[in-house]
This record gives C-alpha cells, structure tokens and sequence, in this order.
C-alpha cells in the first residue's frame, strides 16, 4: 500500500497474494477461520485476475461461512461465482454455487438457495464434472428436506450417493449418505436413517475430516434421540468437539444448542444452564439466537418465570413462519412446553399439535405428542388424549415406549378403568427410570396425581416430588400437589 506504482509494486503485490493465500489457507487447514478470512480478504484486495480472485474468493467463503460471518461468506462466494463465469469455467460455477446454497440456507433464505442451486446443476448436463453434480445434488437434497420435501430430496440423494460411489470419494459419499439418511428419516423410517447415520460414521471416521465426522456424529444423534436421549446428548457433545477442533463455529454452536436443550427435557439442567452461559457469550447468528431462546424458554417456564419465557418466545416468534420445517417445529414445541408450565393447557394443547403438523416424522414430533398428550389428560379430555396416543404409534424407540405407555395409562384412568390403572402407571414409571431420565418420570407421577381420583399415591408422588425439588420446577411441583389447578382452569 506503502509502494509507488509500477514493476516493484507489482512484484510486491505478487509476493503478498502468495504470502496471504498461503496463510489463509494454513489458518483454515489448523480451525483458525477468523484469522484465515483476514488474511484471505487482504489477499482478494491486492488480487485482480479472474481466476486468481475466484480461487481467493471460494476459499474467504468457506473461512466467512465458519466463522458464521454469513452475509460476508454469501458475498465472497457471489463474487467466486462471477470470477468462476468471467473465467468460463462451469464445473468450478458449479461447485461455488453448491457452497453459496450451504450459505443461503444458513441464513434462513431456503428458497432462494433451491433456486440458485437446481438451474446450477442442469446447467452441468450429464457431462458435467461428476463430482461438482453430487456435491450439487446432495445440497439440494438437504435443502428440500428442510423445506418439506423429502421425496424430491431422496431423489436427489440417490443421485449423489451413486455418483459419489463411483468417484470412490469416501468424503463425498459420507454427504451424500447423509443426505439420504436425513431425507429417509423425515419420511418416517428412523430405524433405516439411524443404520445409515452409523454406517456414515464408520466410513468418515477413516478417511474424513474432523468436520464430516461432527455431521456424522450430529446425524445418529438426531437418529436415535427418540430411542436413546442420553446417547444423543452424547453424541452430540462429541460433535460439538470436533467442530471446535476443527474450527467450524455454526456446526459448533448448532450441536451445543441440540446437547442443551436435550439436558433441558432429561431434567439435567445444571449442565443445560452452564451450556446456556457459554453459548450466550458468543456472536450467534440470527436463527441460532432463536433456538437459544427456545431452549432457555422451556427452561426458564419450568423453573417458575413461564411470563419471562413468553417474552423470549414473542421476541422470535418470526421462527414460526421459517422456511424450514425443523425451525418452525422446535418454536412450537418450545412454545407449547412454556405454555402448560404457564397452565394454559388448550394454547399448548394447539402449539404442540401445530408443531407435529409442521415436521410429522421430525425429530421435534415425539416430545410435540407427549405434550399434546399430556395437556389432553390434564384436561381431561379422553378423545383429544387418545388422539395423541395414536399419532405416537408411528414412532419407534425406547423414549416413545415410556411416552405411550404413559399415555395408556392415563388413558385408563380417565375412562375409568381403576383395576388397570396403577398397574399400568407402574410400567411406565419403570419405563423413565430405565432410561434415567428423571424430568419424563416425574412428569409421568404429575399425571398419575391430577388425574387420581382417590386412593394412595404408592409412594411417585414422594419421588417425583425429589425430582422437582432438585430441579426447582415450581410450576410442575404446584401442578403435582394440586395448587395448579386454578392456574389451568384460568388459561
């Protein structure tokens, strides 16, 4: 900057473009993004020919996107696209336009990303670099399974499996796989999406990166959260990690948020409340600070300030109108336990049912029945309970085996069928302790006491009640000793 025109400074400039790409790409290659992008976007100033900036620009892209800089990364990666055409090079199009989609959908713009990215692809024809097509095709198959298209989106990931399996591209493969899983998995067939979610562990764990093995780790989380909540908290700990090894901040932060507010539904809200504190340090963008709010909502409502809760909620309530149907479905969800910790049972009663309807086979669903459920008993309502209980025979897994059996059991009481009902609540507490998840237990012993008629509490009420203590869950505590009562009949 310091130099006059001419040959020297050229030859300068020259020598700075190679020093700056080179610690650019070094910075990316050890998970330093931050210090990666500057150095890449030095670079790009001092940077004038077509390709060289195109280069330059995909790869301040990617250092933008980890750092969660989104509307930098979008820029720099529009900019690559350019270069890539001024250069006439479509394959490379191709593959920017793939990254510029990941960018897009980070951003909540899904529509506009399935728009840039499907004329991207047919522009490649079937000669196209098989590679850039699969990269394509497997960002097209997240994209649509986002929006609530999974049979379009398998379509696309049969695509990219098999082309990736032709490249041998253990890599790629391990995205495709995971697209395809995630696309299976929103059409119901979670026992399928968790086989493939492991298979892509064990392939990437051998020939991926750090962060394909967070993705892969990520996947069998949301997998098997419906089997094994424990398992997916660890599973996505362990994503969390690697990600921050590998220095990717939004599949970090994304996986930290998945691990709290699982913590939050096991009743392990001490770890919940120090992963809060963490997280609220950081710069999140846009939608990770929604999911945060959710997930300190569900908290702060359980713990005895549902008011406090509502505010965070009505702060986001744009999320309940979000392209994607994952996004959509946790805001309702978050809604719906924030409202019966309230005692406004037919409102959460309505935002879990809205929640199931938006994600039918998501991963939000199982928790979305069992507040639908429960909200039905409290209620007293036996058609809306049963109802529930139906929309939860489609879901496999150990938690949902505890969550039925909880809703037979209150099924049994409200119509009256005394001689099945402690045997039938005695299952299902069984069930919860089996999973050590003690929140589920002590909710389960809260719908055993509003809806007992008479008769002695057989000693859940006094375990539930340790539970709800520890937590200092005062609203469900009231709920349990039957102080809730006029707060549900107010709502």
């Amino acid at each position: 900057a310091a130099s006059p025109e001419g040959a020297e400074r050229e030859a300068l400039a020259a020598q700075a473009r190679t020093w700056l790409g080179q610690a650019g790409r070094r910075a990316l290659a050890l998970g330093s993004p931050e210090p990666a992008l500057a150095h890449l976007e030095q670079a790009l100033a001092l940077t004038e020919g077509a390709a060289e900036r195109a280069a330059l620009g995909d790869l301040a892209g990617e250092a933008a996107t980890r750092t969660r800089a989104l509307d930098r990364a979008v820029a720099h990666l529009e900019a690559a696209i350019a270069a890539h055409r001024e250069a006439a090079d479509g394959d490379a199009v191709g593959l920017s336009t793939a990254r510029l989609a990941g960018g897009l959908r980070d951003l909540g713009r899904y529509a506009e990303a399935i728009a840039r990215a499907e004329p991207a692809l047919a522009a490649l024809g079937e000669t196209g670099d098989a590679r850039v097509r699969a990269d394509l095709a497997a960002t097209l198959a997240d994209l649509l399974q986002a929006t609530g298209a999974p049979e379009p989106a398998l379509a696309w990931a049969e695509m990219a499996c098999t082309l990736a399996e032709r490249l041998d591209d253990p890599e790629l493969l391990g995205r495709a796989i995971g697209a395809r899983g995630s696309a299976i998995f929103n059409l119901g067939r979670h026992r399928e999406a968790a086989i493939l979610a492991r298979g892509r562990v064990a392939l990437v764990e051998t020939a991926g990166s750090l962060i394909d093995q967070a993705r892969a780790r990520a996947s069998v989380a949301s997998a098997v959260i419906d089997d094994d909540p424990r398992a997916a908290l660890r599973l996505w700990l362990e994503a969390s990690a690697l990600a921050r090894r590998a220095g990717h901040r939004g599949v970090e932060t994304v996986n930290l948020l998945n691990a709290a507010e699982t913590a939050v539904l096991l009743g392990r809200w001490s770890d919940a409340r120090a992963a809060f504190d963490g997280l609220d340090q950081r710069e999140l963008a846009g939608i990770e600070r929604g999911f945060l709010a959710c997930c300190t909502a569900m908290l702060a409502a359980m713990g005895g300030d549902p008011a406090g809760a509502l505010e965070q909620l009505e702060a986001h309530a744009d999320l309940a109108g979000s392209e994607d149907v994952n996004t959509r479905a946790t805001y309702l969800r978050a809604l719906a336990i924030v409202q019966l910790a309230a005692g406004d049972l037919e409102a959460a009663h309505g935002a879990a049912a809205a929640a199931v309807a938006a994600d039918p086979a998501g991963f939000n669903s199982p928790v979305a029945l069992a507040v639908q459920l429960r909200t039905a008993l409290w209620l007293r309502d036996a058609g809306r309970a049963q109802a529930a209980w139906a929309g939860m025979q489609g879901f496999r897994g150990r938690w949902m085996a505890a969550a039925r059996l909880t809703g037979e059991a209150g099924v049994a009481a409200l119509e009256g069928r005394d001689d099945e009902v402690s045997a039938a609540y005695a299952r299902a507490l069984d069930a919860w302790r089996a999973l050590d998840s003690p929140l589920d237990l002590a909710l389960c012993a809260v719908d055993r006491a509003v809806l007992r008629e008479a008769g002695p509490a057989d000693g859940e009420d006094d375990e539930a009640r340790a539970v709800l203590t520890e937590l200092g869950a005062q609203p469900l505590l009231a709920r349990l000793d039957g102080t809730g009562a006029v707060e549900s009949m107010a709502g």
